[in-house]
This record gives structure tokens, sequence and C-alpha cells, in this order.
């Protein structure tokens, strides 16, 4: 299976993460899921229905406004990779997590207009 995965198209994979289990010692294997552009009237939109899977890590690599009230099913991962989610002007939407993390690989804004809750936010690599 190669690890290339071109932008703007999905893919699934298996990754091992240690260092955010309760035992580092317990490898923890999370699906991998790179979010697609979804655009909705010309806006790349984040909608629920593309983030519905428990013990999944998702990946953002483009910038999102949220199209409705968010909440990252629980032991999920958010991965920053270029992307962020904003919420559109005069939108208060929410992106609510449950114990979700959050890793930010180039340490840049991710959240504009937007206050999540229930989300721990780590910088850097957690590989």
């Amino acid at each position: 299976m190669s690890n290339v995965i071109a932008p703007g198209s999905s893919a699934d994979v298996n990754v091992r993460v240690t260092a955010l289990t309760t035992n580092p010692n317990v490898p923890v294997t999370y699906k991998t899921i790179i979010l697609k552009k979804n655009l909705v009237n010309g806006v790349n939109t984040l909608t629920q229905e593309m983030m519905s899977a428990t013990n999944t890590k998702y990946v953002v690599k483009y910038d999102y406004v949220l199209g409705e009230n968010i909440t990252v099913p629980a032991g999920c991962i958010l991965e920053f990779d270029g992307g962020s989610i904003a919420n559109s002007t005069g939108n208060s939407y929410t992106l609510t997590g449950t114990t979700t993390k959050v890793v930010n690989l180039y340490n840049y804004t991710i959240f504009s207009d937007v206050t999540p809750t229930g989300i721990t936010t780590f910088t850097g690599l957690y590989e």
C-alpha cells in the first residue's frame, strides 16, 4: 500500500499511534481519512456527514467553513496539515469534540471565528 495520496482524493490508511494512549506501551490503530473538498455554493464546507466515524484520524488539508454544528465522534484526532476550520460571516456554528485530540503540524492558525469545546490541542507530531 502506498503512503502517497493525491490532493483532493481521500484514502483510508491504518496507522499506529502510541503517544495519545493512556498506556504508551500499547499501540492504538486509527483509521485515517483525508477530508476531501466539499463545495456547497462555491464554498468548501465541512459537514457532520464528513466526520461520522469513531476512533478515526481526520486530516484537514483544506480550508473549510462550518456548514452546521459539528460533533467530532469519540476517540478521534483532527490533524491539520495546511487546512483550517472557520465560521462564515453571520454564522455561529460550533465544533464540539469528545476529548478530541488536535495536531497542528505547522503551528499556524487552525480555527477562525470558531471556539471548539471538548478538544485538547497538541502542537507538532504525535507519532
